[in-house]
């Protein structure tokens, strides 16, 4: 038993710092002024790749999290 919340919490723990890389990596976009077209193909590569690559809850949370990122991008230039 313990043993399964050690591992869920090291995955929520996982989850949060891919997050974190994620909208870091948006961020530094965004201001080195890349523009917010070189943003949304960055999220629209990974979520493919994600798609490609991952499936279940793990591609469900990553889904989730480039969703998150994306709002904070505004979509016109």
């Amino acid at each position: 038993m313990v043993k399964d919340r050690k591992a869920r919490r090291d995955s929520r723990v996982t989850a949060l710092a891919i997050g974190n890389m994620v909208a870091a990596l948006v961020d530094t976009m965004l201001r080195e002024d890349l523009g917010n077209d070189v943003a949304h193909y960055f999220l629209d590569r990974l979520q493919d790749l994600n798609s490609m690559t991952l499936q279940g809850p793990a591609l469900y949370i990553l889904d989730d999290i480039v969703d998150v990122v994306r709002c904070t991008v505004p979509v016109n230039d």
